[in-house]
């Protein structure tokens, strides 16, 4: 009975953190939905992946992808619609959602096995990463990013990167320009993961 009474608390306090997100971050950002949508959605795998460390004393297994959708995986995240959608970014109209949507969601994504980089528009941790009890605690250690499997996902080539303190950081085009990225070369786009010239971004994986 503890402990099922913990995890209803965890149940409220995502939910408080979800109304607060949909009454701050538009008056944040004004008109930018791309920019809203981005930054919810990071705070939003940020609270379920802390629910899901609670409820188990350890953070979700495995690198990248895997990690990210682990609380998918054991329930952790109800399977909707709305859920399934906070996987992916919509500017880059990526066809796999439309693919799983069209599925029994009841049945997706069983276990690690049955999923693939291309289930998510964002890399996870990467394997200097993976299990670090301090993970999601740590405002200095890079959680989550914006992928760029389908090329980058806005036109100014930002990146929004989740940090370990729940906290989202916008790279920005002047960044990356410092680190040799040109955007006017024709597909250009900004690396995430070990190959990435940022030192956050190389540690994140797909």
């Amino acid at each position: 009975m503890p402990r099922r009474l913990r995890v209803i608390d965890l149940g409220v306090i995502v939910a408080v953190g979800f109304v607060l997100v949909a009454v701050l971050l538009p008056q944040r950002f004004g008109g930018d939905r791309s920019r809203f949508v981005s930054h919810a959605n990071l705070i939003w795998q940020y609270q379920t992946l802390q629910t899901y460390e609670q409820a188990r004393k350890k953070p979700p297994p495995g690198t990248g992808h895997e990690f990210i959708l682990a609380p998918w995986i054991d329930g952790t995240v109800q399977h909707t619609p709305e859920n399934l959608a906070r996987y992916f970014q919509p500017s880059t109209h990526n066809p796999r959602f439309a693919e799983l949507a069209a599925r029994d969601l009841a049945t997706l994504w069983r276990s690690p096995a049955e999923t693939t980089s291309a289930d998510t528009d964002y890399a996870g941790p990467g394997p200097g990463l993976a299990g670090d009890p301090g993970l999601l605690r740590n405002g200095k250690l890079p959680v989550m990013a914006e992928d760029d499997e389908l090329g980058p996902a806005y036109p100014d080539h930002r990146i929004n990167l989740l940090m370990g303190d729940g906290s989202v950081c916008e790279i920005e085009i002047e960044r990356l320009r410092e680190l040799g990225f040109d955007e006017n070369v024709p597909n250009a786009c900004f690396p995430v993961g070990p190959d990435s010239p940022h030192p956050l971004l190389a540690r994140l994986a797909r």
